[in-house]
């Protein structure tokens, strides 16, 4: 045969791993999906509408959604990662391969759509370039356990801490 199913992924008999088409699919979280639509949709009123109005205050729409879009597409960006790579954290292999390019060729193609966006003039700042590098960043992280990227980012926070002089409270 030209390949073997496991699962969702296909291995071809030349050792290249790809998503199989006929792939089983998990239900989508109607949640997730809506907040996702939510954030796009702030995203694009701030991209498309203007920023301010004849008396150069803000506009509703940037009232509403500058920033807080960017955060929930940020926050989305990490669950969504969390969920497309589940699998690749409990199993070793050609699933973590086959996830770490995955989420390399999704960070670059978002780091090039960012910067041709970027030569647009727009009122909104772009941050699809920042999120490309932060999804490139995270594929080393992708066979790391849970436990050990808690422990991590616990002793980064209180090393963050005691370098900002800030006193904890008790």
């Amino acid at each position: 045969t030209p390949g073997t199913r496991q699962g969702r992924w296909t291995t071809p008999a030349d050792g290249i791993y790809c998503m199989s088409s006929v792939a089983t699919s998990r239900p989508r979280l109607s949640g997730v999906d809506a907040a996702r639509g939510l954030a796009l949709f702030g995203m694009m009123a701030i991209h498309v509408l203007p920023a301010g109005g004849e008396d150069f205050e803000p506009t509703l729409t940037w009232l509403l959604f500058a920033g807080k879009s960017a955060a929930l597409f940020a926050l989305l960006a990490g669950v969504t990662l969390a969920f497309t790579t589940r699998r690749a954290r409990t199993e070793r292999g050609y699933v973590l391969t086959a996830a770490r390019w995955s989420v390399a060729a999704r960070a670059g193609l978002v780091t090039a759509l960012g910067l041709a966006i970027a030569y647009v003039d727009m009122d909104a700042f772009i941050i699809l370039a920042y999120y490309g590098a932060m999804f490139l960043l995270a594929v080393p992280l992708l066979g790391v356990s849970t436990r050990t990227l808690l422990v991590a980012a616990a002793a980064r926070l209180d090393k963050a801490r005691g370098q900002s002089g800030q006193v904890p409270h008790t």
